[in-house]
């Protein structure tokens, strides 16, 4: 039931919004709404709660990091949430930013790493643990940044992903996959470790990484972002996610530069 209802939960969220949003403009509300496009998050999720609590109009739809970045470039949203791992990034930002047009916030830093049974009975340690037989993973989907920073990972362990006993059994949300593992139908995962203690899992950390937030520069002054921007670095957030763990809040909704991001040009 928890599996199933993780991985509902991004899709009944956004028909929630799809209705609240056609219900807006039939009653006549001129608010405009923010539209979101981002990776699964539990801060951001907790944000949208948030928002609707301060009437901040805020529609939030879940994909992959380089599907909603890929829907930012089509204006099909006004932010893209993302993530990178710190100091080597897995995605070509390039592809969908420029500097001279995007603006790019800070949200937050997360800790990834092996979702794992209570105990850890396996001994899970390491990447490369995942090769081993008797180990049952459970994937996150192809265009996630979770996806996209397990590939690289498993690369550099030399660990190919057919040595990975399923390897193609996706989940799409971090909970789904905790959901998972704490169901016994999978003895590890990879995902933050909010989700692995919202289920009362073992963590194994692995890597550290940026969640971040894309904007046109035309946009950063505008009523609903800028009400967005000061939530999130507001007191009322901090406290909302203060038992998410491997979270660090710090600077959230500030502008952060492109060279500062790996792999990134300055101009």
């Amino acid at each position: 039931e928890a599996r199933i209802r993780r991985r509902l939960d991004p899709a009944l969220a956004r028909l929630s919004a799809d209705l609240d949003r056609d219900l807006a403009g039939s009653l006549g509300k001129t608010e405009p709404v923010l539209t979101i496009i981002a990776s699964h998050d539990l801060a951001l999720l907790q944000l949208r709660d948030l928002a609707l609590e301060k009437e901040i109009p805020f529609d939030l739809q879940v994909r992959g990091s380089s599907e909603s970045l890929a829907a930012y470039s089509r204006g099909e949203c006004d932010l893209a949430g993302f993530h990178l791992a710190v100091g080597r990034p897995d995605l070509d930002l390039r592809l969908w930013l420029a500097p001279r047009r995007d603006a790019i916030l800070r949200f937050a830093t997360r800790r990834q790493g092996l979702m794992v049974k209570r105990g850890n009975p396996k001994r899970i340690g390491s990447i490369s643990d995942l090769a081993r037989a008797n180990i049952r993973f459970i994937n996150r989907q192809e265009g996630s940044g979770t996806r996209a920073l397990l590939d690289r990972l498993l690369a550099d362990a030399g660990v190919r992903p057919r040595q990975v006993r399923g390897y193609a059994v996706e989940e799409y949300t971090h909970l789904a996959v905790a959901a998972t593992v704490a169901s016994g139908m999978a003895d590890a995962g990879f995902g933050i470790e909010a989700a692995a203690v919202r289920h009362g899992l073992g963590f194994v950390p692995v890597a550290t990484e940026s969640y971040l937030l894309a904007c046109r520069l035309t946009r950063l002054k505008t009523k609903p972002v800028v009400a967005l921007r000061k939530l999130m670095a507001g007191a009322a957030f901090r406290k909302a996610t203060a038992d998410l763990a491997g979270y660090d809040l710090l600077g959230a909704g500030k502008p952060v530069s492109f060279s500062t991001l790996t792999g990134m040009p300055s101009r």
